[in-house]
């Protein structure tokens, strides 16, 4: 299997919440717009998000392959004029990347893992670096509470959980949790705030 089968869907990355305009529509977007945006002012962001750049930023989210034709006729721009409301998203941060939804499955991780890492006194910086350092782990992220990070582990089968977690365990204590299924992933949350 090719990296194209295993593609099952490009999308955008947002770095700002997510679009709940009502009246939106979903659309689509071309690929192969820059990969970065600068640290956004999120004042001035959020004062400059309009209807359409919600919209557009929906459409992103649901189908990031379309041209910015597609996406104008659905908004009721031109292309050009899509494409520069896309850079001056990019430009103020909304959107802060694009990038592809990886069907795990099909590259053969049938089981994920979430991992609670409760690093031992003094280990802190080193397990944080192991963890950066172990390819399975999707993502982590630091907590408040009992444990430091929660990460997510990619798996081939569940016996391999013990050879990963074991150099852990001499700096960490590690609590772990099979993922059996998921309600839905990553999701857009409401873009413009209430009030």
């Amino acid at each position: 299997m090719d990296f194209h089968d295993a593609l099952l869907f490009v999308g955008a990355h947002f770095s700002h919440p997510g679009c709940n305009c009502p009246g939106s529509r979903k659309g689509k977007l071309e690929k192969g717009l820059s990969n970065r945006a600068p640290i956004p002012d999120y004042a001035f962001m959020s004062k400059s998000l309009d209807q359409t750049d919600c919209e557009i930023i929906e459409i992103l989210d649901s189908d990031g392959r379309s041209s910015l034709a597609e996406i104008g006729k659905v908004v009721g721009l031109s292309g050009p004029a899509v494409g520069e409301r896309l850079r001056r998203l990019q430009e103020t941060g909304f959107v802060d990347g694009f990038g592809a939804r990886i069907d795990l499955r099909s590259l053969g991780y049938t089981v994920q893992a979430l991992v609670r890492i409760k690093p031992r006194s003094g280990q802190l910086h080193v397990v944080e670096r192991m963890i950066e350092d172990q390819p399975r782990f999707t993502s982590c992220d630091r907590v408040t509470g009992e444990d430091c990070y929660v990460a997510r582990l990619v798996l081939v089968e569940v016996a391999e959980l013990d050879d990963i977690l074991l150099p852990f365990h001499d700096r960490a204590e590690t609590h772990t949790s099979i993922v059996k299924s998921s309600i839905f992933e990553q999701r857009l949350p409401p873009l413009l705030p209430r009030g």
